[in-house]
C-alpha cells in the first residue's frame, strides 16, 4: 500500500511539473504578444498625434493667411461663366 501511495504521489508531482512548465510557456507567449500589441498601440497613437498636430498647423496657417485666389472649383468652372446667359433661360419663341 505504501508503494502505491508513493507511485501516485510521484505521478501527481510529475503531472504538476509538466502542467507548470506548460503554464509558464503560455504565460511567456502571452506577455510577448502583449508587449507587441502595446508597441503597436503606442506607434499608432504617436502617428495619430503627429497627424493631429499637422492638421492643427495647417488650420492655423489657413486661418492666418486667408486665400484671396479662386478655389479649384472656380478655376475648373470658370469657362462656363464666360458663355453668357444660359440658353435654357431664354424665353420660348
Amino acid at each position: 500500500m505504501k508503494d502505491l501511495f508513493i507511485i501516485v504521489l510521484l505521478l501527481a508531482m510529475l503531472g504538476l511539473f509538466f502542467h507548470d512548465k506548460q503554464q509558464t510557456t503560455d504565460l511567456n507567449k502571452a506577455q510577448s504578444d502583449n508587449a507587441l500589441l502595446t508597441q503597436q498601440l503606442t506607434d499608432t497613437q504617436n502617428e495619430y498625434n503627429q497627424l493631429l498636430a499637422k492638421t492643427k498647423n495647417v488650420e492655423a496657417f489657413q486661418d492666418a493667411h486667408p486665400s484671396s485666389s479662386p478655389s479649384q472649383f472656380d478655376l475648373k468652372m470658370g469657362h462656363l461663366k464666360d458663355l453668357g446667359p444660359d440658353p435654357l433661360d431664354r424665353p420660348a419663341y
